[in-house]
């Protein structure tokens, strides 16, 4: 499977609404936790069929959160969808695990899909899928097969938060969107740490950064920016139909505002990132440059040192009968010692010039 993209082998030209799971492959069964409440009541069901699902949905609570683990088996898929009439387009976008983040309203529910990160030092950006369906009284979560997602907010609704407890449905669906952003910045953390140990690292002398790194850094960011760029509009949408009718809804508008403005500073961020990962490249190359260029000076030196002392050498290894200086007693140690005193000469003018 590519890095950049899941196989969509089984998918073509299958007709609009088929139910064909795209995603990392899993035998793992689909897993149906249902979480009711009100401000007094609290109710937590885990269900084994279809059937306890739909026994559940007859109790009376102002809010029903129910969180599917899982998206690959079809036929589960679409007997949710039978039970909460879900559009067949929907069902089919749930169960493609590479669809970019985006929000769909329609007239008795609305749709989204989010991405869940995690940065992980050795495969870089982990992303999973998260499709939420919010209706008037009952919220649908699907989440790729992993650890449950979702587990600090079912902490505060166990724990009788008040905040959550005691607003409905559309309280709770802002309170999932923002702990998937609040996630955003904790993995933006990691990923500024890495990069900024590349940046120090660079400018050690006995440096083993590796194209590599920068490669991996730069798709990185690019996943990030394909999943941050289309959340930005999709919070934008979301507060353009969120009607102000009361003082709670104006408040809850107030909320995702303050969402969007996360979002845009971690864009921001990402835009830092990238011309600090751009920075480091450019720097490494000049390093690489210098490296080599000092290296080439010292080559240099060398052999314009040895090019007089080459030529010396030359002249008294000619096999002339008649050279005055072969018969001189001292000649051979006089030889050595001008060649001492050139080298000498040369060495002590090239580091007046500073050339190394």
């Amino acid at each position: 499977m590519s890095r950049y993209y899941k196989r969509r082998d089984e998918k073509l030209y299958k007709p609009p609404g088929s139910l064909i799971y795209i995603g990392e492959e899993t035998d793992d069964i689909v897993e149906i936790s249902i979480y009711c409440y009100d401000s007094n009541n609290y109710e937590q069901v885990k269900v084994d069929s279809i059937v306890e699902l739909g026994e559940v949905l007859t109790r009376n609570y102002k809010v029903l959160w129910v969180h599917v683990n899982g998206t690959n088996n079809g036929s589960v898929i679409k007997q949710i969808g039978d039970i909460f009439n879900i559009n067949h387009l929907v069902l089919e976008d749930i169960m493609n695990t590479d669809k970019r983040p985006k929000v769909n309203f329609y007239t008795e529910y609305t749709y989204t899909i989010f991405k869940n990160i995690n940065f992980d030092k050795s495969e870089g950006i982990l992303s999973r899928q998260i499709s939420i369906i919010k209706g008037n009284y009952y919220l649908i979560t699907f989440q790729e097969k992993g650890t449950e997602v979702f587990s600090t907010i079912v902490d505060r609704i166990q724990n009788n938060d008040d905040r959550i407890r005691s607003r409905k449905v559309n309280f709770l669906f802002y309170s999932l969107i923002g702990y998937l952003i609040d996630n955003y910045f904790y993995c933006m953390e990691h990923v500024t740490e890495q990069i900024e140990k590349l940046d120090n690292q660079v400018l050690l002398v006995y440096s083993d950064i590796q194209l590599s790194d920068l490669r991996d850094y730069k798709y990185i960011i690019s996943r990030l920016r394909r999943i941050l760029w289309p959340i930005r509009e999709l919070i934008k949408d979301i507060i353009q139909h969120t009607p102000v009718d009361d003082e709670k809804s104006e408040e809850l508008n107030h909320y995702y505002r303050d969402i969007y403005e996360h979002v845009i500073e971690l864009i921001e961020i990402l835009e830092i990132l990238q011309g600090t990962v751009e920075e480091v490249q450019n720097l490494y190359h000049t390093k690489i440059s210098h490296h080599m260029n000092r290296v080439m000076g010292l080559l240099t030196i060398v052999s314009i040192i040895f090019l007089p002392l080459t030529l010396l050498a030359g002249i008294y290894g000619m096999n002339f009968k008649y050279m005055p200086e072969l018969n001189i007693r001292w000649g051979y140690p006089a030889v050595l010692v001008i060649m001492v005193i050139i080298a000498i000469s040369l060495i002590l003018y090239f580091k007046n010039k500073d050339w190394f």
